[in-house]
């Protein structure tokens, strides 16, 4: 797997260029398994094949959007340190680019629902969970 930014966005495009645009879900479903659980959680679809490859696969999909402005965003990936992670708003603002190309733009404008994302994680952890529960969901947190 590569390590920066560049590398990572190549790699990504190839892949699906290679196995079809699902093929990030078809992996996630592979590593999942046989999971049966009431409520899973799935970070980080970019495609409507992801999103329609999950669909046929369970009985309730619910897309939800979850927002956050550049800079906030930034922060958090720099704290976390991974190696792909952006070092620049700049890199950011190219990842940003590039996924919306691949497909994210057209999810992206799917019906469902939104979150901001401008606080802490506990109050991410909190909207969450609140839509859940309107959502009628029983649920489990992981930490």
């Amino acid at each position: 797997m590569p390590d920066d930014i560049d590398s990572m966005r190549s790699f990504m495009i190839q892949l699906r260029k290679e196995r079809g645009e699902a093929v990030v879900a078809s992996l996630v479903m592979e590593k999942l398994g046989g999971i049966s659980a009431p409520v899973v959680v799935i970070d980080g679809l970019r495609s409507e094949e992801e999103l329609e490859a999950f669909r046929q696969v369970a009985d309730r999909v619910l897309l939800v959007l979850v927002v956050s402005d550049l800079q906030h965003r930034f922060q958090r990936l720099s704290r976390r340190g991974r190696p792909d992670d952006p070092k620049k708003v700049e890199d950011l603002r190219r990842r940003d680019e590039t996924e919306l190309t691949v497909g994210l733009e057209k999810l992206m404008s799917r019906e469902g629902v939104k979150i901001t994302n401008e606080g802490d994680v506990e109050a991410l952890k909190r909207k969450t969970i609140g839509l859940l529960r309107k959502q009628g969901s029983t649920y489990h947190v992981f930490s």
